[in-house]
C-alpha cells in the first residue's frame, strides 16, 4: 500500500512536501487513499483483522464518495501512480484492472457490461488517459498508452498507443496518451510509431475487433 501511495503522490508536481500538500488539497486524492486502504483490508490483511476492519473501511468509503462523488471498488486492481484530476461523479467498478500511471477524469464510468454475448469488466494497460465523461464497459481490453476521448463509449478492444473517441469509440489517431498524462513527474511513454490519423473504416474495425481463431 505505501509503495502505491508514494507513486500516487509522485503524480503531483513539486518536491515531496509540495506533492503531499497538492494531494491533500485535491478532493480526488482522498478516494484513492481510501481505495488503497480498502484493497489492503480485503486482500492483504489476515482474515480476522480484515473482517473487523471492513466496517470502518465501508464508512470511510461512503464518506469519501459522498464528499467527492468518486467511488473505487476495493476489489479493483489498480497499479501505482493513479491520478484523478478533479472532483466528481467517477466510478471504477468491481474487479476492474488498471495498469500503472493512469489518469482518470470526472464523469467517467469503468465497469461491468456485456460484449459479444459475454459479460465482464474492462482491463486497461499502463499510462491510459480517460477523458471527462468517457465510459469503458464490459470485458474489453484497452492497450497501454491509449487516450480515450471525452464522452467516448468504449465497448470493443483497443490496441496500444492510439487515441479513440466517439460513440462507439473508434481510432482517431496514433498519437496515444503521452501529451495528456504528464502531471507531476515525467512519465516515460513509448514513442508513436506512426503519427498519421487512421481514417479507413475497415482498418479501424480490424484493429478494434477481438481476434478470432478459425475453427477447422
Amino acid at each position: 500500500m505505501l509503495a502505491e501511495l508514494k507513486a500516487d503522490l509522485a503524480r503531483y508536481p513539486g518536491g515531496p512536501l509540495q506533492q503531499l500538500g497538492n494531494a491533500l488539497q485535491s478532493a480526488a486524492f482522498y478516494p484513492i487513499l481510501v481505495y488503497r486502504l480498502g484493497h489492503d483490508v480485503y486482500f492483504r490483511w489476515p482474515r480476522l483483522i480484515s473482517l473487523a476492519a471492513r466496517i470502518p473501511y465501508k464508512l470511510a468509503a461512503f464518506l469519501a464518495e459522498w464528499a467527492t462523488g468518486i467511488y473505487i471498488a476495493p476489489s479493483a486492481s489498480i497499479g501505482p501512480g493513479l491520478y484523478i484530476g478533479h472532483w466528481g461523479c467517477t466510478r471504477i467498478g468491481r474487479e476492474v484492472r488498471l495498469g500503472s500511471n493512469c489518469n482518470v477524469s470526472p464523469m467517467v464510468f469503468i465497469g461491468f457490461g456485456a460484449m459479444n454475448g459475454k459479460t465482464g469488466v474492462p482491463t486497461l494497460g499502463d499510462r491510459v488517459y480517460v477523458a471527462a465523461g468517457a465510459k469503458i464497459i464490459g470485458p474489453v481490453r484497452v492497450g497501454s498508452d491509449v487516450a480515450v476521448g471525452a464522452n467516448a463509449v468504449v465497448c470493443r478492444d483497443v490496441p496500444e498507443h492510439v487515441t479513440v473517441g466517439g460513440v462507439p469509440a473508434r481510432i482517431l489517431s496514433n498519437k496515444g496518451s503521452g501529451p495528456y498524462i504528464q502531471v507531476g513527474q515525467k512519465i516515460d511513454v513509448k514513442p508513436a510509431s506512426d503519427s498519421r490519423a487512421v481514417s479507413d473504416d475497415a482498418e479501424q474495425e480490424a484493429a478494434m475487433q477481438p481476434r478470432r481463431t478459425a475453427v477447422p
